[in-house]
């Protein structure tokens, strides 16, 4: 994100983003207790299910865990990156670009995330209260041929 495109996002679209960035520098150092001030407690994460460790999950202890396993099964490889974000004052829709190499080669797709923040002021987000993502087939890059 260019130094203009982050003036002139929102408070939500630059928590989510950070979001990311933080999952991703997480996985690379082999420590997801980074991501915890990131969700809540209480939180409900629903996932399409593509894998075992995919499904609606409860708490933060359990999506760390499908982040954990999701890292395990693809050798650390799963990446995710924002493509883009439309927010309101309580929830953002984010574009999630993933990676992952998986058996004999590489697999990648776009899952849209509509995430609630754990309080409504554009202040400060808070944690990310609910998060929904749904994808095209596993392994299909979505908007291709």
């Amino acid at each position: 994100m260019t130094d203009f495109e982050n003036s002139l996002a929102g408070p939500l679209d630059r928590f989510i983003r950070a979001f990311y960035d933080a999952r991703l520098e997480a996985a690379r150092a082999g420590d997801l207790s980074l991501l915890e001030g990131f969700i809540a407690s209480d939180v409900r994460w629903s996932e399409p299910e593509v894998g075992e460790h995919m499904g609606i999950l409860r708490g933060r202890d359990a999506v760390i865990d499908m982040i954990r396993r999701a890292l395990d099964a693809t050798g650390g490889s799963f990446e995710l990156a924002v493509a883009g974000t439309v927010e309101s004052a309580t929830h953002v829709s984010a574009l999630i670009d993933w990676s992952a190499v998986s058996g004999d080669g590489r697999i990648e797709g776009r899952e849209m995330a509509v995430t609630r923040s754990a309080t409504a002021s554009l202040r400060r987000p808070g944690s990310i209260r609910k998060i929904s993502a749904t994808t095209g087939r596993s392994g299909e890059k979505a908007g291709g041929p």
